[in-house]
């Protein structure tokens, strides 16, 4: 019997971008990817019929192809809460309810960080009892990508949640061939008395975690901002609030750089330029769920958005939340 092949819910609803320059791209990645993964498209029905215009083009994409109809449409300016409570028929909505009843492995938005959050509190279920969902980026430093969380999905994070987020972000970097993923704590100081109290405790407790008989990971302590690119770091850890701050930074830096080199047409300047074009990343994973959610960026190119579907497929293959669940039981 053959084996089902993983079913990938898109969002197109809610970005900057109006979801009809990712409609060619999407059937011509599926095409691609066949005997891989399977696409359900949620959109509003006018996005739809673009979809359904395309099908003569794409014939055996279209036998496997889902078109989920939504009427509420979710937007940057609604209030997380209540897009949660009272767009029932939005894509989001739509999207974690088929995540929860396991029509979906996989759910990828480009719509409102909060709304995606409170979605998924709302629907699905914690990786364990305390667990609170956080996003991921990956960001290139000097010598190899570094993942940080949180960077948007909690401003206020308790000690017990920076452990689970560090342990969550080692596991994302073994199942990239990193064995003995090297941690660090953003803070205001290299002193392990540096920070807000939660900081410091969490300080204390990855110290004795990473020196534990049978650990993982190791601890590099605090770092400040301008270390983090240096390559040393490959999870780095802080709250939802600096977090956020923290990436967008960076994003802000890298392009500046790019507009300083785009006049420059040579070897060094193109390889510069490949390593901080963001389109190349998939985009946050929602993490401390038991569902594969990313978060592209709400201006994600149409190469974001593939990215982040071949991501997710890959993270299915490697049955990612399975391995997160048995790696947060170790939790100290």
């Amino acid at each position: 019997m053959a084996k089902r092949l993983p079913l990938i819910g898109v969002d197109l609803m809610g970005g900057d971008s109006s979801p009809l320059e990712f409609i060619k791209p999407l059937l011509e990645l599926a095409e691609k990817n066949l005997s891989r993964f399977n696409l359900c498209i949620l959109a509003t029905s006018h996005f739809l019929k673009k979809f359904n215009a395309l099908e003569k083009d794409f014939p055996k994409v279209y036998q496997n192809i889902v078109l989920e109809e939504i009427s509420d449409v979710v937007t940057m300016d609604d209030h997380p809460l209540t897009a949660a409570r009272h767009k029932k028929n939005s894509s989001m909505s739509i999207g974690m309810k088929k995540l929860k009843a396991k029509k979906l492995d996989a759910f990828i938005s480009m719509g409102n960080t909060g709304a995606l959050v409170a979605n998924a509190t709302l629907y699905l279920s914690p990786l364990q009892q305390d667990a609170k969902p956080c996003l991921m980026a990956t960001l290139p430093t000097k010598l190899k990508s570094m993942v940080v969380l949180d960077v948007g999905a909690n401003i206020n994070c308790k000690t017990t949640h920076l452990i689970q987020y560090a342990k969550l972000g080692a596991t994302f970097q073994k199942m990239q061939g990193i064995e003995n993923p090297k941690v660090a704590l953003l803070n205001i100081g290299e002193e392990k008395g540096k920070g807000r109290v939660e900081f410091q405790e969490t300080y204390l407790e990855l110290q004795k975690y990473a020196k534990s008989t049978g650990s993982d990971i190791t601890f590099l302590g605090n770092i400040e901002g301008t270390q983090a690119f240096d390559g040393e770091i490959d999870v780095l850890v802080t709250d939802g609030f600096s977090g956020n701050i923290f990436l967008k930074t960076a994003e802000g830096i890298a392009s500046l750089i790019l507009d300083s080199l785009k006049n420059l047409d040579n070897e060094e300047s193109a390889s510069i330029k490949k390593k901080f074009q963001d389109d190349t990343y998939p985009g946050a994973l929602l993490l401390g769920s038991n569902s594969i959610v990313i978060k592209c960026h709400g201006g994600s190119s149409a190469k974001n958005l593939l990215n982040a579907v071949l991501e997710s497929c890959y993270l299915v293959e490697k049955e990612f939340i399975t391995a997160l669940q048995k790696e947060l039981i170790s939790l100290p």
